[in-house]
């Protein structure tokens, strides 16, 4: 619809900004906003109707991309460039996990390529204490730990659970797997009853 805003394709950026300024067919006209005129802002182009996304008003950053007004491939990768540029902080619950967000059950995680304080004993016990609590988990946000947490909650009620780990190569399987590894084994760990006095734990 003319005038409406909307996510156009990028040979460069993926998809920017942009607003239809009229549509013939199946082809449309769109402006392109939030870019200085060296990177084409400003400037008409025509592409397929079909290529383009709708944008809502509202760009917040949220790791819990349900709560996106918009949700579609455009929408993701911007909300995933904005809470990647947020800076990290050490202490669970005190603000985003910049590198995991989340639609539905889905974790997205990126490789951030340097070490940040996302690990470690005060984020174990967080999300274990969390457990299955909505409210305590929606403050921690999308995190490798709440995933794993969730499945382990879950084997009470259905004995076999599975997480699938996939990407692209350098992605950072590897690292996210031996994350949840290292965190159910050291939850299993505090679970474990004590063993009696004098008995060989063996």
């Amino acid at each position: 619809v003319p005038g409406s805003s909307c996510w156009a394709p990028d040979p460069e950026r993926a998809f920017v900004e942009a607003r239809v300024e009229e549509v013939r067919g199946r082809l449309a006209t769109i402006s392109v906003l939030r870019q200085d005129e060296a990177e084409g802002g400003g400037a008409q182009r025509t592409c397929p109707v079909d290529d383009l996304f709708p944008r809502s008003s509202d760009q917040r950053c949220t790791p819990d991309m349900d709560e996106l007004q918009e949700l579609n491939m455009a929408s993701v990768l911007n909300n995933l460039e904005i809470l990647f540029g947020q800076k990290q902080c050490s202490s669970p619950g005190e603000g985003p996990n910049v590198i995991y967000s989340s639609v539905g059950p889905t974790l997205i995680a990126m490789n951030p390529f340097v070490q940040l304080p996302l690990y470690g004993d005060a984020w174990v016990r967080a999300y274990r204490d969390a457990g299955i609590d909505e409210r305590r988990n929606k403050e921690l946000g999308p995190h490798c730990y709440r995933t794993v947490q969730e499945a382990w909650c879950r084997l009470r009620v259905v004995k076999h659970q599975s997480i699938v780990i996939c990407g692209e190569s350098g992605a950072g399987k590897t690292v996210t797997n031996r994350k949840m590894i290292e965190y159910i084994c050291e939850v299993a760990r505090r679970n474990a009853p004590r063993p009696a006095v004098g008995a060989d734990p063996e």
